[in-house]
């Protein structure tokens, strides 16, 4: 019983994969490769150079900030181990 139910669907099934495997997933994967021209490379590599210069500014005033703040943090650490073995040194 159970092989006359799907063998009775293995056509449409077939059917429909080749149908998806031979003419809607080749169609899907395909781009439209449009050439720019000359103007329009220009103007890309413009804004692209303009953005870049703004981020490199703007992540650099951050790593300078946290590294402030890291380093502080350390020198913080530092201090606070040196008490305790000057602590530990005295109370022997």
């Amino acid at each position: 019983m159970r092989n006359s139910i799907s063998s009775k669907y293995i056509g449409p099934i077939f059917f429909c994969w080749f149908w998806i495997f031979l003419f809607i997933l080749p169609q899907s994967c395909t781009e439209d490769n449009e050439r720019l021209t000359r103007v329009e490379r220009k103007r890309a590599d413009s804004l692209v150079l303009k953005q870049t210069k703004i981020l490199r500014k703007e992540l650099d005033s951050i790593c300078d900030t946290d590294f402030e703040k890291e380093v502080q943090l350390v020198v913080d650490s530092i201090i606070i181990e040196r008490k305790k073995e000057i602590k530990k040194i005295l109370s022997q």
